[in-house]
């Protein structure tokens, strides 16, 4: 009974150990801001998620994002966590220079629900890159895994840079665009322009 026991919480414990470590905390303040690596950049924009209603009144929703070279069995993640019709979330990322995907939006609860997604970004050494701001739209009614949703990158560096620089100390008038597209190929500063991308639930 006892070396059940033990299996038990050594196996409880593993458990947790794995989804800490491929969690990557989205929360940093602007003192490990200018403390980077020489191979490490941040990723600044924002995240809103409106629309449609949930059974549960659940309104929190993760925008999770991966390095597309990393292919082991638990990636590091990087969630950006929003509330569904709430504020807008403005995020610093932290994280190895290169080239990532925002791959899921999933919510967590009684009932989960997970939508693969790819919105490309790159993350700069030594440097802050502006990805935009992020909107992903519910229609209206209640959310089902057959729900259809549609999501878009915006340029709105002017709308937020104030807060930007009161939340993480970090002037965006000094800061490249990069920003997160969907498509196959990156679009120049000049082609950028937003359009809606409809995906499914599932």
């Amino acid at each position: 009974m006892q070396t059940n026991n033990s299996y038990r919480y050594c196996s409880i414990f593993l458990f947790i150990f794995i989804l800490n470590g491929c969690a990557t905390s989205s929360n940093v303040t602007p003192a490990n801001l200018k403390t980077l690596a020489p191979n490490e950049g941040i990723a600044i924009g924002s995240l809103i998620i409106r629309g449609g209603d949930d059974i549960l009144g659940r309104t929190e929703w993760k925008l999770i994002a991966k390095k597309d070279d990393d292919s082991s069995m638990f990636p590091n993640n990087y969630p950006i966590i929003a509330n569904r019709d709430g504020d807008e979330k403005i995020f610093a990322l932290k994280m190895p220079a290169g080239d990532y995907t925002f791959y899921v939006l999933s919510q967590s609860g009684f009932s989960t629900f997970k939508r693969k997604m790819k919105l490309r970004f790159t993350v700069q050494p030594n440097k802050p890159v502006y990805v935009g701001r992020i909107i992903i739209e519910f229609p209206p009614g209640l959310i089902t895994i057959a729900t259809k949703i549609r999501f878009k990158v915006v340029d709105a560096k002017n709308d937020i840079k104030n807060k930007v620089k009161n939340l993480y100390d970090i002037s965006l008038s000094k800061t490249d665009s990069s920003f997160a597209y969907s498509g196959s190929t990156r679009p120049t500063a000049n082609q950028f322009s937003s359009q809606w991308v409809n995906i499914t639930m599932g």
